[in-house]
């Protein structure tokens, strides 16, 4: 019998060759490598510019193409975006052209651009909060930013942002604190809560201590499986396949869509599958040699052809699995089946 992700997977791959997906649904933008913090897990290393960044009139001219397409969604997210001059002024660009946006920030930098960001009637932010005060201090090494994110939170709800996201790196030190970052964020008008696991990429690459270990993983599992009937509260993605707590942690089988109904345009112009994975080898074009809607149009055949580990082809959850999240299988991380395949206590 095929699984419902093989055929899931099947019918996309098909619908799109007949020319029934024809665009991206959605489109993120990593518009800088430039931050303001060096946080512990960044999975691009964030910190200078890089020296070839785009152009106001060259992401412009991909979101020209992104409407002629059809894209629904455009997403923006750095390093920290708000270092960009003309953030805004991309932004509302992408608003006028009927795009659906959102931007994602540490917030340091909210308290002086109040009246630009309640002018654009952002769709969806998102911001991040990786733990309670110290910790989340630790992480990010910048000592008022847990304020800082409290207030933006306020302020979003404020000017009536719909979508009010917090994005949490669950790492060993903080999942203790997961219901008092719930409590906190929540009732200041959050209304979506993004869990996610550090990736062994970028700067995370060579530090273990922000990885939990497997009975902390379930541990993370029962918490999401507690809250999320209250709250919307979502797993990453990378988090691949979780076989028997797949279906209760998530709304519906894991299927990653990537290069399928969506797309990533890194900081340089290079177009990828998918917005975690920052590899050149998978790149399938950049905006200064074609234009967006050439690379779209062609394929993400090289996202789509990463191999699967030798474990993961003989591995029984194959069918259901596939491998899972194909940047985790690139960067050859841990499968978490090692913390679910005999743990399940739903």
């Amino acid at each position: 019998m095929i699984s419902r992700n093989k055929c899931k997977k099947f019918m996309f791959k098909a619908a799109k060759q007949l020319g029934f997906i024809d665009s991206p649904v959605s489109v993120q933008w990593i518009s800088t490598h430039s931050c303001n913090f060096s946080c512990e897990h960044c999975m691009v290393n964030a910190g200078k510019p890089l020296e070839n960044e785009l152009q106001t009139d060259e992401i412009k001219k991909a979101i020209d193409d992104m409407v002629e397409l059809g894209v629904k969604y455009f997403a923006v997210a750095g390093g920290e975006p708000l270092l960009r001059k003309d953030i805004f002024e991309v932004l509302s660009y992408a608003k006028r052209k009927g795009l659906r946006i959102s931007l994602s920030t540490n917030c340091s930098l909210i308290h002086l651009h109040k009246a630009e960001i309640e002018n654009l009637k952002l769709d969806a932010i998102m911001v991040s909060l990786d733990g309670l005060k110290n910790n989340h201090q630790r992480i990010r090494g910048e000592n008022n930013n847990f304020e800082e994110v409290i207030e933006s939170i306020k302020f979003f709800k404020k000017i009536k942002i719909k979508k009010i996201a917090v994005s949490t790196i669950v790492y060993k030190s903080n999942l203790e604190e997961l219901e008092e970052i719930r409590d906190v964020i929540f009732p200041l008008g959050c209304n979506h809560w993004y869990i996610n696991l550090p990736r062994p990429e970028g700067r995370a690459k060579t530090k273990e201590w922000l990885f939990p270990n497997p009975i902390q993983i379930i541990n993370l599992f029962k918490f999401i499986e507690e809250n999320r009937n209250k709250y919307k509260i979502d797993i990453c993605s990378e988090a691949g396949y979780l076989g028997k707590w797949n279906n209760i942690l998530r709304n519906n089988s894991f299927f990653c869509s990537c290069g399928l109904i969506s797309c990533a345009i890194m900081a340089n112009g290079d177009i990828m599958a998918c917005p975690i994975f920052d590899e050149n080898p998978y790149k399938e074009g950049t905006l200064r040699d074609k234009s967006f809607k050439e690379i779209w149009t062609a394929g993400m055949k090289k996202f789509q052809s990463i191999p699967l580990s030798s474990d993961c082809k003989t591995c029984i959850h194959n069918p259901n699995c596939l491998g899972g999240c194909k940047v985790m299988q690139a960067l050859k991380a841990p499968c978490l089946k090692e913390a679910w395949e005999n743990n399940f206590q739903g």
